[in-house]
């Protein structure tokens, strides 16, 4: 949601709250109740979809980097087991497949980070036996492997969360156009009969869109449709 979308949210909130809190002014308008119901149920369905939006790719970039830091670390530790064994045996090609940092196993590009755990994986799962002395059993080895299964599900999480944003967007552009069209056509035009009345004055305030700095605009200032990038 742009700013100039949360500042109609903030105008169809007031409306609602004014329309609620002077009920009696208008209740004897049977239109006008059925107006504010469907405004309930439109505000509704903008918040819902603005807590859906926010969500998708705040839960999936948060659960890949978890998974990611720890298929890192369980690579790294095994990895260094398997270094001390191949530097007691002169091993220096086994050693040189696994000596990297850290960093190397925790920070990167996906698809690389996946693959030198596999390489981790693949290089000692053969050697367990031979790596009980260093501190590794296969139960490392096994966690490492799920690490790297989920971690595999994850890599193409993202994309996907970005598919939903975009239909989330898209929805949220018809909610607020079909909110507009509610205010604009139907309920601005049955409360005229209430000029006269304070409800009236109250409710054309509620009405002015203001922008986040609090500079009134007109109330049927356009929003042109948000695009999500992907």
């Amino acid at each position: 949601m742009n700013a100039r979308q949360e500042n109609k949210l903030s105008m169809y909130l007031t409306v609602q709250k004014v329309c609620r809190q002077q009920e009696n002014d208008w209740r004897h308008i049977p239109a006008a109740n059925q107006m504010l119901g469907d405004l309930d149920r439109c505000i509704a369905d903008i918040q819902q979809t603005m807590r859906r939006q926010s969500a998708l790719l705040k839960g999936v970039a948060r659960n890949k980097a978890g998974l990611q830091q720890l298929m890192g670390e369980k690579a790294h530790t095994i990895a260094q087991a398997v270094v001390a064994f191949a530097n007691v045996k002169h091993d220096t090609e086994l050693a040189a497949q696994l000596k990297r940092s850290y960093t190397e196993f925790t920070r990167g590009r996906d698809t690389v980070l996946k693959e030198l755990a596999e390489q981790v994986l693949e290089t000692a799962r053969p050697l367990v036996a031979q790596l009980s002395d260093y501190g590794l059993s296969e139960e490392p080895i096994n966690e490492l492997d799920t690490l790297i299964s989920a971690f595999a599900d994850k890599i193409g999480a993202p994309r996907a969360a970005i598919t939903g944003r975009r239909e989330a967007t898209q929805t949220l552009n018809e909610c607020i156009a079909n909110t507009d069209d509610l205010l604009t056509n139907r309920l601005d035009k049955v409360f005229e009969q209430l000029r006269s009345t304070q409800f009236y004055k109250g409710y054309k305030a509620a009405r002015r869109l203001v922008n986040n700095r609090g500079t009134v605009v007109s109330k049927s200032a356009s929003i042109p449709p948000v695009s999500e990038g992907g």
